[in-house]
């Protein structure tokens, strides 16, 4: 299984926890395979540095971290579907060059609002645990 997650997705895990945080572990545990592109990673960096922040060194640290969690895919073709928060749709383009099954996000303005991009289901961080991870629970 191959999966997408927003930023919001990454940012809630590293500073609140809770199924953003349990979507990460099992990525890191090896239960499906976790895509990102360098903007992605971008952005992780520059809203915990800006909003939350922290340090270099502290930055440094979470990134590799991230890094080595993920395979990293650079997106050869643009997206342009989001008109409103142009930015968003670089997880489009993540989710398209590394085919994946699954994109998550918290985000109900611009990406959950579409509901799937090309047939890959777009969801919030509860319903991926509770109905595909950990589904009987």
């Amino acid at each position: 299984m191959k999966v997408v997650c927003d930023t919001n997705v990454f940012i809630s895990a590293i500073v609140f926890g809770g199924y953003p945080r349990e979507i990460i572990k099992a990525a890191v545990d090896g239960e499906f395979k976790l895509y990102i592109s360098p903007s992605i990673i971008w952005e992780i960096t520059r809203v915990l540095r800006e909003k939350f922040k922290y340090t270099d060194m502290d930055l440094e640290q979470i990134i590799n971290t991230v890094v080595s969690t993920c395979i990293v895919v650079e997106p050869k073709a643009k997206v342009n579907i989001i008109d409103l928060d142009p930015t968003d749709n670089k997880i489009l383009e993540c989710a398209q060059e590394s085919q994946a099954n699954y994109i998550v996000s918290g985000d109900k303005k611009h990406l959950l609002i579409l509901k799937n991009f090309h047939k890959i289901p777009i969801m919030l961080p509860t319903d991926f645990v509770q109905n595909i991870l950990h589904p009987s629970d």
